[in-house]
């Protein structure tokens, strides 16, 4: 996958990193050490109102031989001081082969309701926790991925298509200075054209910080696509938009570019519903329904 979208079931708050190839297994060892930038989700409790979003650092060890880990990590929970925090021989769980749970509600006292895992499967870190008491804080990798989504297209003769087994997977890469994204769809099958979209990935989403996580939506976005067709790999680099130019004419068009994005990204349930258009033109695309998790 493409440094892919990134974020597993929390009950609380989460903190992610990319999804890493389908080859990165993680490699056999007694001591992980890893560190991040990370993408800060600050809510006031007390308020509800929604903080500027911020980046922030993270380092952690995790001892999968003594079960533990330590961490060190800043939050700007006002939205422009970091706040520091650290704790050290927190106890983790190990439910299944890569992925660890973080055992401990209150690894250190300044913060409470802390649910944190690691996924060296997928390279995926999520904590989440309450701050004072007052700030509910979700840290985040920028890129931020649904793997397990329910997904049904429609097309204009009426007719529909369940994609239960291609399973599409969703990314996005938030920009937090220009509160940007960009947008990546893999493994989507459009049945009508017999193509596999390998990659279809544009820039240019606005995005908006809410309660429970981001609003991301975009009239259109030109994608660069790769897809499958029979056994041959295509891609549309130099192709452009079919908008009916003298100088485009005999140019060739994009395939596929995303129209009438509406995305909502839940960060604390790990949940996506989204709803877009996808074809050459508004008016020769088809409607796309995305509801899912993380994992």
């Amino acid at each position: 996958m493409n440094k892919l979208l990134y974020l597993i079931t929390l009950t609380g708050l989460l903190f992610t990193a990319s999804c890493g190839s389908d080859d990165d297994e993680p490699q056999h060892s007694s001591i992980y050490n890893r560190s991040y930038t990370l993408l800060n989700h600050v809510t006031d409790a007390s308020t509800g109102n929604v903080l500027a979003v911020t980046k922030g650092n993270i380092k952690y060890t995790l001892d999968v031989i003594n079960m533990t880990a330590d961490a060190e990590f800043g939050v700007k929970l006002d939205g422009k001081t970091e706040t520091p925090f650290s704790f050290k021989g927190v106890k983790i769980i190990n439910p299944s082969y890569g992925f660890y749970r973080f055992d401990n509600k209150t690894p250190t006292s300044s913060i409470t309701d802390f649910v944190g895992i690691v996924d060296l499967n997928e390279e995926a870190t999520q904590f989440s926790f309450t701050s004072g008491g007052k700030y509910r804080v979700c840290a985040t990798l920028p890129e931020i991925f649904f793997l397990n989504c329910n997904t049904v297209t429609a097309y204009s003769d009426g007719s529909s298509y369940d994609h239960k087994d291609d399973k599409p997977m969703y990314q996005f890469d938030i920009n937090p200075e220009t509160m940007t994204a960009k947008v990546t769809i893999m493994t989507f099958n459009d049945t009508k054209q017999y193509k596999f979209i390998n990659n279809c990935s544009g820039n240019g989403a606005q995005v908006v910080a809410t309660p429970d996580g981001y609003t991301i939506t975009a009239d259109k976005i030109i994608t660069t696509t790769y897809y499958t067709q029979g056994t041959t790999v295509t891609n549309d680099i130099d192709a452009v938009e079919d908008d009916g130019s003298e100088a485009n004419k005999d140019k060739p068009k994009k395939q596929y570019i995303i129209y009438n994005l509406n995305a909502k990204l839940n960060i604390f349930a790990n949940t996506i519903q989204a709803t877009f258009k996808l074809g050459s033109k508004i008016d020769k695309s088809f409607s796309v329904t995305v509801n899912g998790t993380v994992y």
